[in-house]
């Protein structure tokens, strides 16, 4: 549990650790002088970045700031969807890149057919770049004009498979 070293005068937070129980005693120096700090375990159903100390009576007892909480559950949420879309960003431009490194070894240039499959695959690129994997695979599978090298069946069901394998979904072939 996260345990709070709290001024005794200013009530203010001058550190935290983590532990079992407060453990003042561990501790030299002011920290552990129990006339100018103090040690109070921090509920667990409280989010301790929002939590602020008062005294009631004799005692100093641990309150958190509702909309304090509410800002840094906010920061967290934006935080983790951010970390999501870069990661699926991330793995969609590296899909994107294995695809096109197998088209040019099978001769798409020679052939000059780069702006025939860019055209096909614009849409589903759009969404993978755009970190939106799910819309990628609804418009990879919406592709319907294969052509015998480029665009096949095979090939684009295994880009649609390791999408699926990305987000831990059901393989669809």
């Amino acid at each position: 549990m996260k345990i709070a070293i709290v001024d005794r005068e200013t009530l203010q937070v001058l550190s935290t650790y983590e532990g079992s129980t407060p453990n003042q005693a561990n501790y030299g120096g002011p920290w552990g002088n129990p006339t100018a700090t103090i040690h109070i375990a921090i509920p667990a159903d409280m989010d301790p970045r929002a939590v602020t100390f008062e005294l009631e009576g004799s005692s100093i007892v641990a309150i958190e700031d509702e909309d304090l909480a509410a800002e840094w559950a906010h920061k967290d949420q934006v935080a983790a969807v951010s970390k999501a879309i870069s990661s699926a960003m991330t793995f969609g431009q590296s899909l994107v890149t294995e695809f096109a490194v197998e088209n040019v070894m099978l001769g798409i240039t020679q052939d000059g057919k780069t702006g025939e499959v860019l055209d096909k695959m614009a849409p589903v690129m759009a969404a993978v770049q755009s970190g939106s994997l799910y819309e990628a695979i609804t418009r990879a599978k919406a592709i319907d004009d294969f052509d015998a090298k480029y665009v096949t069946h095979d090939r684009l069901y295994a880009f649609i498979n390791k999408i699926e394998a990305y987000l831990g979904i059901q393989l669809s072939l």
